[in-house]
């Protein structure tokens, strides 16, 4: 999949989180950039459809947002890689 041809991310903490791997980006290959733009995209994606009342960093919580996100990619059907 080709991250660079999605349709743009709207959700509220979106700016934020494009900040945080820009920053990040700096010190990193381009495709780890693209990996790590990817995840963003995917946490963001979770939060706008199982908790839309999440719009600032200071309303996340580890549980029940970034557990549930974890439990929700463990989840998957196929998973994300054949192994760990």
């Amino acid at each position: 999949m080709n991250l660079s041809r999605q349709a743009p991310l709207h959700h509220p903490l979106a700016h934020l989180f494009a900040g945080a791997v820009d920053s990040l980006g700096a010190a990193l290959a381009p495709e780890s950039t693209r990996l790590y733009r990817g995840t963003a995209r995917n946490f963001l994606i979770y939060l706008g459809a199982d908790h839309p009342e999440i719009v600032a960093l200071n309303q996340l919580r580890r549980d029940p947002h970034i557990l549930g996100w974890m439990a929700k990619l463990r989840s998957r059907v196929p998973p994300l890689a054949p192994v760990t």
